[in-house]
């Protein structure tokens, strides 16, 4: 969400979430007529999944009768479910019914590597030239965060890569629920979260 992902909150039932093409703008004079536009529209279906978390607390602590020690509770849940649906987000695992698809899942087929400061410009400009409208945002494991820190713009420069919170000026998030040297960069306004029905706590 801090990158830019768009959260639909209160869903009911499955969602056709919409996609299309981008629209086609001319210039043209006062008096023409505005040429049709050729969009293509199709969807993605969203559909609710179910995440549980089970929390033991001793009766002589219900006995407490304590809102303070109730709060703690509720948030350790919160954060919990917080974690673990970043941590399923950002994972490179297939979908399914009951989960979503990791971003870093992709079939099998070999992710970008970078190992020095070119390989990067490079990747930024492919993603860039891909039509991005939003913010782009880097997002990093620890390590490599850790990489990046170590890494130097060039030869003749002792400019590090990430520096102050961003890398190579455009804002860097990091988070442990990223695996291994992965990072990912991109407009993640494109990113939509549904949530169905909030949290429900039940005190058994």
């Amino acid at each position: 969400v801090k990158a830019g992902a768009r959260v639909l909150e209160n869903l009911r039932g499955d969602v056709q979430f919409p996609l299309s093409s981008s629209a086609n703008c001319q210039w043209s004079d006062e008096t023409s007529e505005t040429p049709t536009t050729d969009l293509s529209f199709c969807h993605i279906r969203l559909s609710p999944k179910r995440l549980s978390c089970v929390v033991d607390v001793s009766k002589q602590f219900l006995f407490q009768d304590s809102a303070s020690a109730e709060q703690v509770i509720r948030e350790e849940i919160i954060s919990s479910i917080s974690s673990k649906l970043e941590k399923t987000f950002l994972s490179d695992e297939q979908g399914t019914n009951n989960k979503p698809e990791g971003i870093f899942y992709n079939n099998g087929a070999p992710l970008t590597e970078v190992s020095k400061f070119v390989d990067l410009t490079n990747l930024e400009a492919e993603v860039e030239n891909a039509n991005v409208d939003g913010n782009v945002v880097y997002l990093l494991s620890p390590k490599a965060k850790a990489s990046l820190r170590n890494m130097v713009k060039g030869d003749k420069t002792t400019s590090l890569v990430y520096e102050s919170g961003s890398v190579d000026g455009t804002e860097a998030l990091s988070t442990s629920n990223i695996q291994e040297r992965r990072f990912a960069y991109g407009d993640f306004s494109n990113v939509v979260i549904a949530n169905w029905n909030g949290v429900d706590i039940t005190v058994d």
